[in-house]
């Protein structure tokens, strides 16, 4: 009694002298092993009792509703080591308080840490709160509207505790969780038993997308143990118990440990969201995703400068691997490293030309006379470095696979060359996909109907102007009769294909028939990338003039002719007219520019009758030195009227001979409207940012001196008000510029919306950005000020990234100085003014 009466009386002089010290206790990242947070644990070393643990205090201040004093000054205390270690160039992790349940009956709680946070310029996002299980038993809806507002803030929430309740399970029913911590009892009592209860909850949260984090580990077989269940987090004895931050810094470079920079700490929380006890893993944390193949081992393959690495694999992978060759996990690595798969290089290679982490991509391959497939789905992404979901399935022995051994020596050279392997048998009129590295496929189930499938292929991929000869090349009825027709007994042709990008590139196509395909009638079908750029160039003047539509024979323009002419001076849109510049013909690209359903809307016409150039003048005038001088005309530029649209096009024609006299004229055309705009944007580029949009240096004092104007005119005061980033350089060396420029992009967005469309925005260069404005009262300067702060406080800068921006200001009003120059000069040195006085307050 005589100790609880001394720590009531005695609190408020422990917080003033300094009594109250904050010890942290590390937590490690399963997957990397590196300290990614600590928690802040409060120690009481009293001049007359010495050293007090939390279990001699915290229930007697709870007791007597003091907790929230030591809370307040564990958070003060968390934040000054914070700043004090940016200012020495060290960059620490995030930092876990725990706040009682108490804490919240103070009216103004958010507000307190809120304003403790901002005066040492501290971002929310790392701060985490801690909070018992025990704290939810009450009022539900006064502690969910609690939570909700500190996520609105930009905190995370994590539930402290989790097992050692009884109703564990309504609190993650009835509340948002950013992550539970396990109590420390499931690893102390660890049993076989156990492990399944905490795979079990571990799966489950994941589930949920909530992150999992595992105290009371004092062994490297837990901590093994809890890597291998997918548990995010470890705490506990075994990497450290809780010391002063100073202490703790020395031991973890004793243990070769280290603090997990910002960049890694998104990283692996992305990497996080992945389940990877799940039949499906890979569809991440509460994604629903109906996967077939989903029951198959898995690893977690990470890709930086070039070479792969495991992260993480379960005992079905090594078993898997091993039965493909592969002795264990180095050795795959190394053939990752350095097979060659298909066109892309290596399987490394490969990987990394995945870029949507929406899409499960699969990589067929061939060996230890085996066929394989990994299924693939991306992460992670940041500076270079990126992580991998991976699946690997044994396809050999299932129907799609079931060849001989001959049959499978002889795909494994297809397999490196082709991005599209299927089977074909015209007489079943089947489909079935046998191999594929493409972001495309062909046939998605087994099977498939022949018919269906290449119908819809053509409709969806092929250039129009080839889906006429697609699918007579594709043509079942035909084609035995055309393979044993064909020397070698391979049919070949190239048709234009949609890519990823949404244009259209060459591919080679071939059908070759299978061992004894003339009883099996299976044949394979594969397609690959034509990488030959004259082939490429050859196949597309041949295409344009098989598309070629003429007015009838007696005035047609031999097709020889014109082959020989286009193979010289082909491009676009292809026209021809005869000797009186009347049109003879187009080819389809011409046509659809224009917007002509058929050749006949522009049959025995001049470009005086279609109407379509605005001064038709230049281009008559060259027509007639072409076919009268015989002039080659190049890039004769113009305006045309497109659909409705004005358009800039550049036109080259040639006269066409025959028999030693001009008989008419080949011409093409491209657009040049973009090139029209692009001297625009160079324009519009000297005024503005090319990162954030806003104004530049030159487009705000441009804009200063029209406002300027404006008060002599009106009378009307304007303002200069410039904000520079806190700690942005910190910011963007941890993201790299990548992610730093959409942090500004997403602060000029905020600002932008925050000030209105009264306000000049720009962005001056590194983190400084400036708003200039009108006002007509004094007190409109101060609310702008506020009304910007307002709005930055919380940044979503990307997918599971937040940013808490602080600004220091300097504003200035025109009528200080009645200069532009002066009231910049003003507002920059009360910038810096107010950056010494925080300096000097810290």
């Amino acid at each position: 009694l005589q100790l609880n009466k001394y720590l009531v009386d005695h609190i408020d002089e422990a917080i003033e002298k300094g009594w109250i010290k904050t010890y942290y206790q590390p937590v490690m990242r399963t997957f990397s092993g590196e300290i990614c947070s600590v928690e802040a644990l409060a120690r009481w070393i009293d001049p007359v009792y010495g050293f007090l643990s939390p279990n001699v205090f915290i229930t007697v201040l709870e007791n007597n509703h003091l907790i929230h004093k030591l809370d307040l000054c564990m958070l003060r205390n968390i934040c000054k080591e914070y700043s004090t270690m940016l200012e020495e160039g060290v960059h620490p992790v995030s930092v876990s308080i725990n706040l009682s349940r108490l804490d919240f009956e103070i009216p103004n709680l958010h507000e307190l840490i809120n304003n403790t946070l901002s005066e040492f310029r501290i971002p929310r996002e790392m701060i985490h709160v801690e909070i018992t299980e025990s704290s939810f038993h009450g009022d539900e809806e006064f502690v969910q509207h609690q939570i909700e507002e500190f996520h609105k803030d930009g905190y995370q929430i994590w539930m402290d505790d989790f097992g050692a309740g009884y109703s564990s399970l309504n609190t993650l029913q009835s509340y948002d969780f950013d992550l539970i911590k396990l109590d420390m009892l499931f690893l102390r009592r660890a049993n076989e038993k156990t492990a399944r209860i905490l795979s079990a909850i571990v799966s489950m949260a994941k589930d949920l997308g909530i992150r999992t984090l595992a105290e009371g580990v004092e062994t490297l077989e837990q901590l093994e143990f809890l890597r291998q269940i997918g548990c995010e987090k470890a705490q506990g004895y075994y990497i450290s118990k809780p010391l002063p931050m100073e202490n703790l810094i020395r031991l973890l470079k004793e243990k070769n440990l280290h603090f997990e920079n910002l960049a890694d700490n998104y990283f692996f929380d992305c990497v996080g969201r992945v389940n990877v006890m799940s039949n499906n893993p890979l569809a991440f944390s509460s994604e629903r995703i109906h996967d077939p193949e989903s029951d198959s081992p898995f690893a977690i393959f990470v890709v930086q400068d070039g070479r792969m690495n495991t992260l993480y694999h379960n005992q079905r992978f090594i078993r898997m691997i091993q039965d493909f060759g592969h002795m264990d996990m180095e050795q795959l690595e190394e053939w990752v490293n350095n097979a060659k798969i298909g066109s892309y290089g290596t399987f490394c290679n490969r990987l990394m030309q995945i870029n949507d982490d929406t899409e499960i991509v699969s990589i067929d391959f061939v060996q230890n006379d085996m066929n394989g497939r990994y299924r693939v789905r991306r992460m992670a992404e940041i500076n270079g470095k990126s992580a991998f979901a991976v699946q690997i399935i044994n396809l050999t022995g299932t129907s799609e696979q079931d060849q001989t051994r001959q049959r499978k020596k002889n795909l494994q050279d297809i397999f490196t060359l082709f991005e599209i392997v299927d089977l074909i048998n015209p007489v079943e009129n089947t489909i079935t996909e046998i191999y594929q590295n493409h972001v495309f496929k062909i046939s998605t189930d087994r099977n498939s109907v022949y018919t269906e499938v290449m119908h819809h292929f053509n409709n969806d991929n092929i250039y129009p102007d080839d889906r006429k000869d697609f699918l007579a090349f594709m043509d079942p009825n035909t084609m035995y009769e055309r393979i044993m027709n064909q020397e070698g007994q391979i049919l070949e042709c190239y048709f234009r294909m949609l890519s990823k990008d949404g244009g259209y590139s060459w591919h080679q196509f071939l059908i070759s028939g299978t061992p004894n395909f003339e009883i099996t009638n299976r044949y394979l079908f594969c397609i690959r990338q034509n990488a030959n750029s004259k082939l490429s160039a050859l196949i597309g003047s041949i295409n344009f003039f098989e598309n070629m539509e003429t007015m009838n024979q007696d005035n047609a323009i031999s097709v020889q002719t014109l082959w020989n002419t286009a193979l010289q001076y082909a491009n676009l849109g292809i026209f021809w007219k005869d000797a009186d510049r009347r049109f003879l013909g187009a080819n389809r690209m011409f046509l659809e520019y224009y917007g002509f359903e058929s050749v006949n809307e522009i049959l025995g016409k001049n470009d005086e009758d279609m109407g379509w150039h605005v001064d038709p003048g230049p281009y008559r005038d060259v027509e007639w030195k072409v076919i009268h001088e015989g002039l080659q005309s190049r890039n004769v530029s113009g305006t045309c009227i497109v659909r409705g649209e004005r358009r800039q096009i550049a036109a080259s024609k040639v006269p066409i001979y025959q028999d030693g006299r001009v008989i008419g004229l080949i011409g093409y055309f491209k657009d040049v409207t973009n090139e029209e705009n692009e001297v625009a944007r160079l324009r519009d580029a000297m005024i503005h940012d090319s990162v954030t949009g806003l104004l530049n240096n030159t487009g705000i004092r441009s804009g200063c001196i029209d406002y300027e104007g404006s008060y002599k005119r009106y009378n009307t005061d304007f303002a200069y008000l410039i904000m520079n980033i806190i700690n942005f350089k910190h910011f963007n060396d941890a993201y790299g510029h990548t992610i730093g420029n959409k942090l500004l992009k997403a602060v000029a967005d905020m600002i932008r919306a925050a000030v209105g469309k009264n306000s000049t925005i720009g962005y001056v260069a590194g983190d400084e950005f400036v708003v200039v404005f009108q006002y007509e009262r004094p007190e409109e300067k101060t609310e702008m000020c506020h009304k910007i702060s307002k709005a930055l406080e919380n940044i979503h800068v990307m997918r599971d990234l937040g940013y808490t921006a602080y600004f220091y200001m300097g504003i200035a009003s025109y009528t200080e100085t009645y200069s532009v120059d002066g009231m910049i000069e003003l507002a920059n040195k009360r910038l810096k003014e107010n950056y010494y006085k925080f300096k000097k307050s810290n």
